[in-house]
């Protein structure tokens, strides 16, 4: 099998402006994955034990295949590596922020929810995930909030 041709984004892409909104946890089932309001990539604890990562002690390389409104890629690599991402946790998954890569390529999280079905693919004899868009939809509103 040909390896697929994915192009990673460095942590330098992911500059991008603040956001005044926070995140509110939705909780995805275990290979799904979606952005979250503040711009993290939630990844189900489950789907870490998985791979067989240690959430302390990996990063992930993160890219997107040749087609822009394709999937994207997530490759464990170690914390050290300058390219990777870090993960944090957030609740009961964890995230990694790719808040200003979401926002450069025409993302509007705070207002929609983009989840992504998540499945394994192997890259340089590393098990990472391929993650596949499915329908976005409005985000709703807390309890008690009014439209402006």
């Amino acid at each position: 099998m040909r390896p697929k041709k994915i192009n990673f984004f460095s942590p330098e892409e992911n500059k991008g402006k603040k956001a005044a909104k926070e995140a509110v946890a939705v909780e995805t089932p275990s290979m799904k994955s979606s952005i979250s309001a503040t711009g993290h990539l939630k990844l189900p604890a489950k789907a870490l034990e998985h791979l067989g990562v240690n959430p302390d002690e990996t990063a992930f390389l993160f890219g997107q295949g040749r087609k822009k409104d394709g999937g994207f890629f997530l490759v464990p690599t170690g914390k050290d590596n300058p390219q990777a991402f870090k993960l944090a946790k957030m609740g009961p998954a964890y995230g990694v922020n790719l808040k200003g890569i979401f926002q450069k390529l025409g993302y509007d999280f705070l207002e929609n929810q983009y989840p992504f079905s998540m499945k394994s693919f192997q890259h340089d004899n590393v098990t990472g995930f391929e993650l596949s868009p499915e329908s976005e939809k409005p985000r709703s509103k807390r309890g008690g909030e009014e439209e402006e």
